[in-house]
């Protein structure tokens, strides 16, 4: 992709509360803009952060914004669950060549094909096409739960 083909170049804009060093809450989050939109309303996105600012003095509030070179949710659920399979076929295979200690009551035995069991039904859960794991989202606005309306 050209660096200079600014229409098919995305932008993000995403306000984030934190509580000491960690994350607490993420205010806004708005993806998919193209350059044209996130400057028009750069300023509405940094008055949303003044306004978390005021009604929460105490903690660190950062507005975060810019290009994103990211995959769309289709391409990010293949690339992921291709990872996955991967993945679980590995924890698979080390899983079923590792050797159960032998106890009296073959408690490791039992946990070791409990184990072979859940892994071989997620592997057909993802080869199936089911989504099993997380999928960030697109579109998040919870300013309202942060900012007493005027």
């Amino acid at each position: 992709m050209n660096d200079l083909d600014l229409d098919k170049v995305e932008f993000f804009v995403k306000i984030v509360l934190y509580k000491g060093c960690h994350v607490d809450a993420v205010v806004y989050y708005r993806r998919y803009m193209n350059i044209d939109f996130f400057l028009r309303w750069r300023w509405y996105f940094e008055y949303i952060t003044a306004r978390v600012k005021v009604a929460h003095p105490k903690e660190k509030v950062e507005m975060l914004g810019g290009r994103i070179d990211s995959l769309n949710p289709g391409e990010y659920i293949e690339k992921k669950r291709e990872s996955l399979l991967r993945a679980k076929r590995g924890q698979l295979k080390k899983i079923e060549n590792t050797p159960a200690m032998l106890d009296l009551f073959d408690i490791a035995i039992n946990k070791k094909q409990d184990k072979i069991a859940r892994i071989e039904d997620e592997i057909q859960r993802l080869e199936s096409g089911e989504v099993i794991f997380y999928v960030p989202g697109d579109h998040l606005n919870r300013v309202h739960d942060f900012v007493k309306p005027l």
